[in-house]
């Protein structure tokens, strides 16, 4: 069967309606920085490539069947990758020029070379439709909030398990940006800022990466647990901002790290992003495992406030997100709404606009079909329901409570206030790798995982890395752990004999996932696996 010029601009099996999939809110961006990480996963590109060039009519150049084979690389393992992390989860694309222009989404500002073409790229996916690899959605021509969706069928489902692809299977692009600036959403060049060292970022970057690269990393969780767990990330997608949504379902390939400074300056954001661990709710990241131990969770506790404080001469309250007259248990909602006055503009200062704002709770209605007005007087509702008091008279005693710092809510402060914590995360990272051997530390945000045993070196690390960027010393927690010896010891009574081999099956059993992970990882590293 020959691929004709009619065929590539529109493939029988794409989908072009107003109206997108019903589930299109289960998707995330596309990602072009995946390269193949071994021979089954070059050999699938290879063969789907090949079959492209067959079903042409005419033959390619040498240079253009490079650029085609490319081309399917960066798609296929995008739609590999999201496969595993979910087989529902679509893909976000866009068709138009503007995307891989100057400015566009595809336009890569740092680089001469453009890894994504327009005709190749559309051309790779109109191919992959006809042929039955991928569901493909078209978006309407022009501007569109929702963009083209794609996914896998069955079909390429299939050669991905004929072809033997894994999580290892994967990687990402080890020479890809790692420090990005964006300005209203969109990727924009570095600014000519003396006073940040560029290259030294990007070289602890690339270092931190270097490290989490040759680290095995895994989630210890049950089969049953880590399918909820993914169906969970999977529904919690914002399909109005998927751009800047960094939450979705794991996907064990995701190790790279990258800084996102925003506002079109180094001075605003810079925050670490990248890791699959940072999607992993709080409760369940005491399971995760580095080479595999165990680890420990050290954060900074109260970072924003103990920062703004410093900055005016005085010292932050105990706990700057407890408020007398309100439950503890409200304590999560206040810090929310601490940051809430903090990156709010100097007009919301006037209380009369304070409906604007909403607690960040649950409601039981579906949120899919609703506006943002709509969500937070929802929220407003149920948190006056539930609590007796309007949201607003929270806010009014959060105000009341940082007096001192008062000045400084509605200044939209918040974006510089990510440039000190990422300075401060990227400070503990480098303080770690120092070390001999050096120490993997896995960061979300104001919080770092170690494995047992390199505690006290990270808490080391953490309390000389916040003081030397603030001249204030850090408050540090340590999150709850998977075994606490002290604790817990009581209630584990010593096993032998058959109970060690039956607790050990059953564990196999539960945790078959987990295992398949850890075999996979193993066998690609040319290490020993037992059957």
């Amino acid at each position: 069967m020959l691929y004709n010029l009619n065929m590539i601009k529109a493939p029988p099996n794409t989908k072009k309606t107003n109206q997108p999939p019903e589930d299109y809110k289960n998707s995330r961006p596309n990602k072009i920085n995946l390269k193949a990480a071994s021979e089954s996963a070059a050999n699938l590109v290879g063969f789907i490539n090949n079959e492209y060039c067959a079903s042409r009519q005419r033959m390619l150049s040498e240079k253009n069947t490079q650029v085609y084979r490319t081309h399917f690389e960066l798609v296929l393992l995008d739609l590999f990758s999201a496969f595993s992390s979910h087989p529902k989860l679509w893909i976000g694309y866009s068709r138009g020029k503007g995307n891989f222009i100057d400015g566009g989404r595809y336009y890569n500002p740092y680089t001469s070379a453009n890894p994504v073409t327009q005709k190749p790229f559309i051309n790779t996916i109109n191919f992959l439709a006809n042929f039955g690899y991928v569901e493909n959605w078209i978006s309407n021509s022009g501007y569109s909030k929702i963009s083209s969706r794609m996914r896998a069928t069955e079909q390429l489902q299939r050669y991905f398990e004929q072809f033997g692809l894994n999580w290892t299977s994967i990687r990402e692009d080890s020479e890809a940006p790692v420090i990005l600036v964006k300005n209203d959403g969109k990727i924009v060049p570095y600014p000519h800022e003396e006073d940040f060292p560029l290259e030294n970022a990007i070289e602890s970057i690339r270092r931190v990466n270097a490290n989490l690269q040759g680290a095995y990393l895994n989630l210890d969780i049950s089969d049953v647990t880590f399918k909820g767990l993914q169906d969970r990330l999977l529904a919690k997608k914002d399909a109005d901002n998927f751009e800047n949504d960094h939450r979705e379902p794991i996907d064990f390939s995701k190790k790279q790290l990258k800084r996102i400074f925003a506002n079109g300056t180094f001075q605003d954001g810079g925050r670490i992003y990248g890791g699959w661990w940072q999607h992993v709710p709080s409760e369940l990241r005491k399971h995760v495992e580095i080479d595999g131990n165990m680890v420990v969770e050290l954060d900074f506790s109260t970072m924003a406030p103990r920062v703004l404080y410093a900055q005016v001469g005085e010292e932050a309250p105990a706990d700057s997100y407890t408020l007398e007259g309100w439950d503890d248990s409200l304590r999560p909602i206040i810090k929310k709404a601490f940051n809430q006055l903090l990156n709010s503009k100097e007009a919301s200062r006037n209380q009369n606009q304070w409906h604007r704002f909403a607690p960040d709770i649950e409601i039981e209605k579906d949120r899919s079909d609703l506006d943002n007005h709509e969500i937070r007087k929802l929220c407003n509702i149920e948190f006056k329901n539930k609590h007796g008091r309007p949201y607003s008279n929270l806010l009014s005693d959060l105000m009341n409570k940082h007096s001192a710092i008062d000045h400084l809510f509605f200044t939209s402060r918040w974006t510089e206030m990510q440039r000190i914590d990422s300075d401060i995360a990227e400070t503990v990272l480098t303080k770690l790798l120092n070390k001999d051997p050096p120490i993997t530390a896995l960061p979300i945000h104001d919080s770092f995982i170690v494995r047992r045993g390199a505690e006290d070196d990270l808490r080391n690390a953490m309390s000389e890395a916040f003081y030397e960027l603030t001249e204030v010393r850090p408050k540090i927690d340590k999150d709850e752990a998977v075994f606490d010896p002290e604790k817990e010891k009581a209630y584990y009574p010593i096993i032998s004999g058959p109970e060690i081999h039956d607790e050990t099956r059953q564990h196999m059993l539960d945790h078959s996932l987990y295992h398949k992970r850890e075999g996979e990882w193993l066998e690609t590293h040319g290490l020993e696996t037992f059957d």
